[in-house]
């Protein structure tokens, strides 16, 4: 459970980071002296965090999103009227944002988190962003005649939180010129406090981890709790080779249009990450049978494959879902370099698309 409130934690902060910058109405964009995008700066003003990650936002809007739906038109076509539709109701377009940048702070080397937290870039104006989006937003309801959302003022380090009025509220706030900071306000505040030098940054080494592939669409790195490690290992010789675990790291890149993903785990010793890929492999047989025979037995049931069918717009599995999984786990490669070990696959951009289908 924890894990997965982990998870839809920080995939509602990577979400929210894009809406933030995209759904407000801004001006001066012409005066707004854009700045440098890298990875590495960004990830660098994160404050000291076990878990990190980035996106590069510019090359995900306009590269990857084309090449993934290049032969489904019509989707294709929907994402661009969203993104116009966006643009006209905010005067603002989501294809000006540069990047994100995501941080995880664990307590007490458990799985719970002490915050989530990022930052987001773009060619706009932060504090007039943020100023017009809640004037806008406050404006709509009142048209709708509904509650405005309240939120409360604090200023911090020269900069003015936004908190939402309620119990672990979502908070933002102007860092500079162009960037705004997102998420929990301990998170927020101890990022200020980093700037400020009373509090320390990020690790450099995972910072390092995390941006090894700086051009990458996205990037990460986190170091695994020694409670992660002993709640999902177990006991037995198998698990204790994965307990060897201490690092995750790893990009998500395209070339043209294939698609390449890599995860390294870095363990304690290059024995033991040897032991760690031998086991792999033999998890990466059984998985390759195991989508073999679902998709096999899917498609002679009713050639569609669905956990929870008809129930409202909930999304289903295609019919060619299983196979392309079962085709991935095959072409996916392990190999054991020194302590870490490299998992990497590359397919066609536009074969995501395939796991997806109409309601």
């Amino acid at each position: 459970m924890m894990r997965r409130k982990l998870r839809a934690a920080i995939f509602a902060l990577l979400v929210t980071g894009f809406v933030v910058a995209a759904s407000f109405n801004y001006r001066g964009l012409t005066t707004a002296a854009p700045r440098a995008s890298s990875a590495n700066e960004l990830l660098g003003m994160l404050p000291a965090s076990d878990a990190i990650a980035f996106v590069d936002a510019q090359r995900a809007l306009s590269e990857i999103i084309p090449h993934i739906f290049a032969n489904d038109a019509t989707s294709l076509a929907d994402i661009n009227r969203q993104l116009d539709k966006l643009r006209d109701y905010t005067g603002t377009d989501a294809r000006q944002l540069e990047s994100v940048a995501v941080a995880v702070r664990f307590k007490n080397g458990t799985t719970n988190p002490e915050f989530v937290m990022g930052l987001v870039r773009g060619r706009f104006n932060a504090t007039e962003a943020i100023a017009n989006g809640l004037a806008k937003a406050k404006a709509k309801a009142e048209a709708e005649k509904k509650s405005p959302v309240k939120w409360k003022e604090e200023q911090y380090e020269g900069s003015t939180i936004y908190a939402l009025e309620r119990t672990g509220g979502f908070c933002m706030a102007a860092i500079d010129l162009n960037t705004i900071a997102f998420g929990d306000i301990g998170g927020i505040k101890a990022m200020m406090d980093a700037r400020a030098g009373r509090a320390p940054r990020v690790d450099s080494s995972l910072v390092e981890l995390a941006s090894l592939n700086a051009s990458a669409v996205a990037g990460f790195a986190a170091n695994v709790p020694p409670s992660a490690v002993k709640r999902f290992s177990g006991g037995d010789e198998f698990g204790e080779v994965f307990a060897s675990i201490r690092q995750v790291y790893g990009s998500v890149d395209a070339t043209g249009t294939t698609g390449i993903a890599s995860v390294s785990l870095r363990s304690e010793t290059s024995e033991k990450a040897q032991a760690l890929a031998e086991k792999l492999g033999s998890l990466k047989q059984l998985a390759s049978f195991y989508f073999s025979q679902s998709a096999s037995q899917g498609n002679a049931q009713s050639g569609k494959l669905s956990a929870e069918p008809d129930k409202g717009n909930r999304v289903q599995v295609a019919e060619n879902a299983l196979p392309l999984l079962s085709k991935w786990v095959k072409d996916a490669t392990i190999t054991a370099e020194g302590n870490d070990v490299k998992l990497r696959l590359e397919e066609p951009l536009a074969d995501i698309a395939s796991l997806w289908c109409s309601h």
